[in-house]
């Protein structure tokens, strides 16, 4: 679903909100990019194949204000990742916490008009 890019430039808008404590910026990093493959393959089992299209197409996509319950979606996706990926590192609470920035990022993405900055 995700490009290699992609989940870079994620990386990066996700480190920016998110401090795993005791460890560097460069080691943060790339614990998020491996939480990142894990997500991006569970979201590539489980998504339409034409739903990562509209990561980089900002003409079609969900019309914004289309879903009244847009945020209980996110939630509901966030809670599936959360009981398919174990990242010890992070711990429940780190997870979801992760999980919730990810999928904020991505469903924006998926609005009309919008798409995945890759720069």
């Amino acid at each position: 679903m995700l490009s290699n890019e992609q989940i870079k430039v994620i990386a990066k808008k996700v480190n920016k909100k998110i401090d795993i404590p005791v460890i560097g910026e460069k080691f943060e990093e790339k614990i998020i990019i491996k939480a990142l493959s894990k997500i991006n393959a569970v979201l590539d089992e489980h998504l339409p194949e034409d739903f990562s299209s509209l990561l980089d197409d900002t003409k079609d996509g969900f019309e914004p204000g289309s879903f009244a319950d847009l945020e209980k979606i996110k939630d509901n996706i966030v809670s599936f990742l959360n009981k398919k990926i174990d990242l010890p590192i992070l711990g429940e609470k780190g997870e979801r916490k992760l999980f919730e920035i990810v999928i904020d990022i991505i469903v924006d993405a998926f609005r009309k008009g919008e798409k995945l900055q890759v720069s």
